[in-house]
């Protein structure tokens, strides 16, 4: 599968969120750039394997893939993806696309690249960028134990105190 599929996915899943919520048509370049790497990242979590063959790159914006951004580079909004075909996915890899499209609905391009710009795959890619790499590739590796550990974490103090209790907690004193 390409990221080119996963693109025409999330610009059809924006078309149908257009008609329940009747906002834009059509979802921002920068967002749809940063909701496929998203997308790369949580599904190597959550499965252990890539959702497309494309590299994600450490750009100064965050994240990118240089494919991806050749078809879009004059571009603002897009209403839709031509250029790929959502038909060739699965229902799992449907499933997780569609679910970081509803968590990142109300996200900016803007907001998804600082984030994840905060997020250590894309600061250990950026520290290894030398004159010859300016871009260096964000590992498979590094996503997948990043997000899969970022998923597994508790939300919230009380709740991490819960989860690491045993670990800490001197029972004997009880």
């Amino acid at each position: 599968m390409s990221v080119h599929d996963v693109a025409a996915y999330l610009a059809q899943l924006q078309r149908a969120q257009t008609s329940r919520r009747n906002g834009l048509a059509g979802m921002a370049t920068s967002k749809l750039h940063k909701l496929t790497y998203f997308c790369q990242a949580y599904h190597l979590a959550w499965t252990g394997e890539p959702l497309f063959a494309e590299e994600v790159l450490a750009a100064a914006s965050g994240p990118v893939i240089a494919e991806f951004f050749e078809h879009h580079k004059d571009m603002v909004m897009v209403e839709s993806w031509p250029t790929g075909d959502s038909a060739v996915m699965s229902a799992d890899q449907r499933n997780v696309i569609a679910s970081l499209a509803e968590s990142y609905s109300f996200s900016t391009g803007m907001n998804m690249g600082e984030e994840a710009r905060d997020h250590l795959p894309w600061k250990r890619a950026w520290q290894a960028r030398t004159e010859e790499t300016p871009r260096p590739v964000i590992s498979h590796e590094d996503m997948r134990r990043y997000y899969r550990t970022l998923s597994d974490a508790p939300k919230g103090k009380q709740a991490y105190a819960e989860r690491f209790w045993d670990r800490y907690a001197d029972t004997t004193k009880l």
